[in-house]
């Protein structure tokens, strides 16, 4: 398998999203295509949870996005400034869950439901379940100094071997 490995420092717009999707998509191209689509939608995920989310008055606002595909492992890792409050609050309770949840498609479940109960009255905030169930990314994060820095990582099995 070839070893991929870029690193950019985007700006935190929409447009972002496709211009590393198509980047990826001319340097990663697997065998089985469901890892391709599940790593797309994983980066647009991250992405675009950095662009809603990310601010901060002490930093420059910038996305470091950083992509590697070395081994079996894929890993995407992206870093934003982010004030602490609310949206890092709710952002930490979801990755406590995936990480003390056996069944990553139970939380996905669960979340939907509690979405068609209060239509309405939440936001839907379903990327992190998503990359878990859907992509199957292990999450990590770290937060230091305004600055959160995500990592997605999947360990390719033999059938999705790139």
């Amino acid at each position: 398998m070839e070893e991929i490995n870029f690193h950019y420092s985007i700006e935190p717009a929409w447009k972002t999203i496709m211009q590393i999707e198509k980047e990826i998509k001319s340097r990663f191209k697997p065998e089985n295509a469901s890892v391709f689509e599940a790593t797309a939608m994983v980066v647009s995920e991250l992405i675009e949870n950095a662009i809603k989310y990310g601010k901060s008055q002490d930093f420059t606002e910038s996305i470091d996005f950083t992509f590697s595909v070395k081994e079996k492992v894929i890993t995407i890792t992206i870093s934003n400034p982010v004030e602490d409050g609310k949206h890092l609050s709710e952002f930490r309770e979801h990755i406590q869950q995936i990480k003390n949840c056996d069944d990553p498609a139970r939380l996905y479940t669960e979340r939907l439901r509690e979405l068609l109960e209060r239509k309405h009255e939440t936001k839907a905030q379903l990327g992190l379940y998503r990359i878990a169930y859907e992509g199957k990314f292990t999450l990590s994060y770290q937060y230091d100094n305004k600055l959160l820095t995500v990592n997605a990582v999947r360990y390719l099995e033999k059938r999705d071997r790139a």
